[in-house]
């Protein structure tokens, strides 16, 4: 027995130890469950070739196309594209963005690739199909089980919008009067969710994931719709395009990688979602490490008497090997990997002794002094105190009290001094049971391009935000570089006939012929030409407004008032603008009503007695150089107090419109007519000679003898008229005025209800 146990004690650890790990490698190879979790990525971006395949995808397509956590593309599709891509030798641009934008990207030229699509060339005539990929059948999920397709009638159905399964399954099958389309897979299972709708169609996959994403389990497969297989399609026409994409998916479904991302993907990621589900498909493994872990006990027991310091340099030698095999493993996914000993303060690593040699410092350079080296010589400035907070010896010996294993600061680093980029420092902290000593494993990764574009879309996302509902139209131009700002510009510069990468002055030109006011023209193409708007960043100006009026249809023109604010783009060392665009005719409108009340007198809307005085002194200032004749009436109705006085101040302002209306009628509307006291009025006109005038002021003085009735009786009006003539009678309106009121004085005189022109002339 005693024998038994020595030898249980020497080999009894080992043995128990190799069938446990072999158990549990077993088991975390099988794809242990990460519920909720994305699988961790296998193919990734290589983007070292020379030429690019932009390729559109749906952005809410689990588990074909998706965001993950971190905010990038994951998915079937997604690593399918960069094997693909890789095969081919191209770089893979991914792009994910709604279902029908992916169509219409790759329809419009600005993408080379669609994922996605549904294999029936039939329904597909815009689309160069690719071989088939693999067959995710439609379902129809649902609260209640169905026994057919059949059990779909008089049902109402969530569906994708652009979905294959409504043109090619539910609409011939006579279903699409209980449909209703939505723009993502989310709001379609959450109508069914919400009990909008009884069944929601999509591929298996993508069902299973949705619902355990909004959490509702209690929604299944109801019955398996007929289905085609899934492919990638290029725009019609494109065909040696296709033929190197189908040469390429044959190659990686010979070489296994297509089923083993069909297994990653659209197999275990989909499958394995609830315990019930782990449980179903694991349950060899779990009872093989069950007994693993009961023979592991076993053999512990036996070990415990005897443990030995040779077992315990076994550990170090795996550690050791254990971090060989990371620091491989994740070569090429960052740009270095060093490792520090932080309870010594120095360099763990002959990699990071002649990192620090690269530095211009010795290699044996303490820890804390190597890190001020590299704020001082290479970060940012504002960014410096945060790395030395993130990693000096100090702070992560505390973070690692405080049960801390991983940390991560972002920040700007330059190697010249001058051209700086976005560098993410990711640190995993461990004890080395060697010299229980705390040390760092420290990856850089660059991270410039992920910063830019996520800065671009919060900034472009927050002044949208702000913005909304107070202008009919936001959009970004880059005068720089002489082009539009982003994708809805680019979106409306194709509304106008225009090529989305059309230059932003051949834009502006565009507009302004098509659509502004003839008079409006200049006035925005000076305001809005690029040279014009760098010209006025340059002086400092940082805001541009401009109005015009715009027509969209040719026809009926509105107010706009078009506002820019002017910024520089540091990503790219470009100015550009963010244009507003605001309906302001209503605005406009009330300006012109303000006006005219300013200008007219409110009982008779002839112009008042400043607006009158001033007229007729601009009309002679401009004409004395041009060698006008002008006449300038005064004209009184007559005993209009006897009116008031019989028949009322109702009566009398009757009586003061109609004279006025009248006065209308025998005036040009270029001539000056205005009413300039209680019942005095002025006109002022051209008047070719003095028989011209009297003329006039007989056909006048006729046409202002008026009969009206009242409920006090009956009366009429006449006028009795002063006339005046410049320049011989004066070449200003307090001239003209003292001699014409003096001719109307001696109209008076003789009996009113006539006209006399001031002896003077």
């Amino acid at each position: 027995m005693k024998k038994f146990n020595a030898v249980l004690g020497k080999y009894g650890w080992s043995a128990g130890f190799v069938v446990f790990l072999a158990a549990c490698l077993a088991l975390f190879f099988s794809s242990p469950p990460r519920f909720g979790n994305m699988p961790r990525m296998t193919f990734t971006p290589g983007n070292i070739y020379e030429k690019t395949l932009v390729v559109a995808m749906d952005y809410d397509y689990q588990p074909y196309s998706f965001f993950d956590g971190n905010g990038k593309p994951a998915g079937f599709d997604v690593e399918l594209i960069y094997a693909l891509a890789d095969k081919m030798g191209v770089n893979a641009d991914v792009r994910l963005m709604p279902w029908n934008d992916a169509r219409n990207a790759v329809l419009s030229g600005r993408a080379d690739l669609l994922t996605g699509l549904e294999r029936v060339p039939e329904n597909m005539p815009a689309f160069e199909l690719s071989v088939p990929l693999h067959n995710d059948p439609f379902i129809a999920f649902g609260t209640a089980p169905l026994d057919g397709m059949s059990g779909l009638h008089g049902k109402r159905i969530a569906v994708l919008r652009g979905s294959a399964s409504y043109d090619t399954i539910l609409k011939p099958y006579g279903f699409a009067r209980g449909i209703t389309l939505y723009d993502s897979y989310h709001d379609v299972f959450a109508s069914v969710i919400r009990g909008e709708n009884d069944y929601a169609v999509s591929r298996y996959s993508v069902g299973r994931r949705e619902l355990v994403q909004l959490g509702a389990e209690h929604i299944q497969a109801a019955v398996v719709l007929p289905n085609n297989y899934l492919c990638i399609g290029v725009r019609g026409g494109n065909r040696a395009l296709l033929e190197r994409v189908d040469a390429a998916l044959v190659e990686l479904a010979v070489n296994g990688t297509k089923e083993a991302l069909v297994e990653k993907w659209l197999e275990r990621y989909v499958d394995v979602i609830s315990w019930a589900d782990f449980l179903k498909a694991y349950k060899v493994s779990i009872m093989g490490a069950s007994c693993g872990l009961a023979l592991l006990i076993g053999f512990f027991i036996a070990y415990s008497r005897s443990r030995n310091a040779r077992l315990r340099q076994k550990d170090m030698e795996r550690i050791l090997e254990y971090q060989r095999l990371i620091t491989e493993a994740t070569k090429g996914l960052y740009e270095n990997i060093y490792e520090l000993d932080i309870t010594r303060n120095r360099a763990a690593s002959e990699e990071t002794r002649h990192y620090f040699e690269r530095l211009g410092i010795p290699g044996d350079t303490p820890v804390d002094e190597a890190l001020r080296h590299i704020a001082a010589t290479q970060i940012r400035t504002e960014d410096r105190q945060g790395y030395l907070d993130a990693f000096s010896p100090e702070k992560v010996l505390e973070a690692y009290q405080k049960g801390v294993r991983s940390l991560s600061y972002d920040f700007m680093i330059s190697g010249d001094g001058k051209s700086y980029y976005w560098l993410r420092i990711m640190a995993r902290i461990f004890v080395l049971p060697q010299d229980r000593s705390v040390r760092l494993i420290v990856y850089r990764q660059n991270i410039d391009a992920e910063k830019r574009h996520w800065k671009m879309y919060q900034y472009q996302r927050m002044v949208m935000e702000a913005a909304k509902g107070l202008y009919e139209d936001i959009y970004e131009m880059d005068m720089t570089h002489n082009c539009a700002g982003n994708e809805e510009t680019r979106a409306y510069f194709e509304t106008l006939g225009l090529p989305g990468d059309a230059a932003y002055d051949r834009f502006l030109r565009c507009v302004a012929e098509k659509q502004i006011k003839d008079e409006y023209r200049q006035r925005y193409l000076d305001a809005f030409l690029p040279d014009r708007v760098l010209q006025a960043y340059a002086r400092g100006t940082d805001s541009l407004v401009c109005e015009v009026m715009l027509s969209t249809d040719g026809v009926r023109y509105y107010w706009l008032r078009i506002t820019a604010r002017v910024f520089f783009w540091a990503e790219d060392n470009s100015v550009r603008i963010f244009s507003f665009r605001q309906n302001i005719d209503a605005e406009k409108s009330r300006e012109s009503l303000l006006s005219a009340q300013a200008r007219l007198d409110p009982l008779t809307g002839l112009y008042n007695k400043t607006v009158t005085e001033n007229l007729i002194g601009e009309a002679l200032t401009s004409g004395a150089a041009g060698d006008c004749r002008y006449a300038f009436f005064i004209l009184d109705v007559d005993n209009f107090k006897l009116v008031n006085d019989d028949f009322g101040h109702a009566v009398g302002d009757m009586v003061l419109r109609e004279f006025s209306a009248e006065l209308k009628r025998q005036f040009r509307e270029k001539d000056i007519v205005g009413r300039i006291g209680g019942d005095e009025f002025a006109a002022f006109l051209l008047a070719p000679d003095r028989d011209w005038v009297e003329k006039k002021a007989r056909a006048l003085s006729s046409a202002l003898r008026k009969s009206f009735r009242s409920d006090a009786g009956d009366f009429s009006i006449s006028a009795s008229i002063g006339i005046a003539l410049a320049p011989e009678d004066g070449t200003d309106f307090a001239a003209l005025y003292k001699n014409a009121d003096a001719a109307l004085y001696q109209t008076k005189k003789r009996g009113k209800n006539g006209f006399t022109v001031h002896a003077g002339a």
